[in-house]
């Protein structure tokens, strides 16, 4: 949070610049403008004069601060539309710093309910799922804001405003169903929380999510574990300062058809909020020859590189750069993607990948 100075103020009262989010409303010019007009309406006192505008400036400054305390504190803003007889539903950053998803569970459960599935935190976000025996489920979304995960809410029956703990909310109703969706102010976080059980109390649910001291174990975690056998556990061995990984996925070929697996490694660089991806994957050429030209001809080219001996190419997306190579031998595509290192960058640290 930015610091506002007590001489800021005693000097000719400009307002600092706050950057405080848009949607609420309040501006660095609004709050010097209440500022202003609070010093023009203290009512007179006995007291000396000197002692008397001393404390109004410090009230002042109170007032102030209070108001920058209290919205600075907004990292996610939730965005609600229409589109045709759909709502979309969106969560996006209120600033540009790193969000951390956390192991964030509801506490309670209604009777009756039991665990069914937990995803993987993969991607900002994670799904639990419970049901119970008479085959109706509840199903939680948690995803940090700016995950670009829309959630899609049709015929919607009605809708009821909602305030919980953490942020406020919105209860739709469907036909047969019921989806709340509401945010988690202070930890930059979006939830959903959807049943096909009328008996379900969704708010009551909602209101004792929080963050736990362990995280819920994946539902196919064990599969990890026969993808490295399989696949080969490789790594960044030169993995830049700052870097750490935040979550690591796979899936073996059993799993992926008899032909597909695959693992993930996704690094961060929380300070910066930056990310580096290792990912790697099973190819089918469907008759091709095996080289290197027809496997990445697959995933669009790019410009030639050499990686550890293997063909390989440079390319671009939207705000990311990576490389990619192949090995024929293994019969595996690699690439490392990031939104912050050159294509010069990541080619070096391909060549630490083993």
């Amino acid at each position: 949070m930015k610091q506002v100075k007590i001489s800021d103020l005693l000097d000719g009262m400009t307002a600092p610049d706050l950057a405080l989010p848009e949607n609420h409303g309040v501006s660095a010019h609004k709050i010097k403008e209440m500022t202003m007009m609070r010093l023009h309406s203290e009512p007179k006192t006995t007291r000396p004069a000197a002692k008397r505008g001393l404390s109004v400036l410090l009230a002042a400054c109170l007032t102030l601060l209070l108001a920058v305390t209290a919205f600075a504190a907004v990292r996610v803003l939730m965005h609600q539309s229409l589109r045709g007889d759909t709502v979309g539903v969106s969560f996006d950053a209120a600033d540009g710093d790193y969000i951390a998803l956390g192991n964030r569970y509801p506490q309670t459960i209604p009777d009756g309910y039991a665990l069914d599935f937990v995803s993987e935190p993969f991607g900002g976000s994670q799904r639990v799922t419970y049901a119970d025996d008479a085959g109706h489920y509840i199903a939680f979304l948690v995803q940090r804001a700016g995950s670009h995960e829309d959630i899609g809410i049709n015929h919607v029956v009605s809708q009821e405003s909602v305030t919980l703990p953490t942020g406020k909310g919105t209860l739709y109703t469907q036909e047969n169903s019921a989806i709340l969706v509401w945010t988690d102010d202070a930890a930059g976080l979006g939830y959903d929380l959807h049943t096909d059980d009328a008996s379900v109390d969704l708010v009551t649910m909602a209101e004792s999510v929080r963050a736990s001291d362990t995280a819920l174990t994946p539902t196919y975690d064990g599969l990890k574990a026969e993808a490295l056998a399989e696949l080969g556990d490789y790594q960044v061995t030169a993995l830049p300062d700052n870097f750490a990984l935040e979550t690591f996925t796979a899936m073996p070929t059993p799993q992926g058809g008899g032909w597909y697996g695959y693992v993930n490694r996704h690094y961060v660089d929380a300070a910066a909020n930056t990310y580096l991806t290792l990912h790697y994957e099973t190819y089918s050429l469907d008759g091709q020859e095996n080289t290197a030209q027809n496997v990445l001809a697959l995933y669009g080219g790019g410009d030639s590189v050499s990686v550890s001996g293997h063909e390989g190419v440079c390319f671009a997306g939207d705000g990311y750069t990576g490389v990619r190579w192949v090995d024929t031998e293994a019969c595996l595509v690699f690439a490392l993607t990031s939104d912050a290192l050159s294509a010069v960058e990541l080619v070096q640290l391909a060549q630490s990948v083993a």
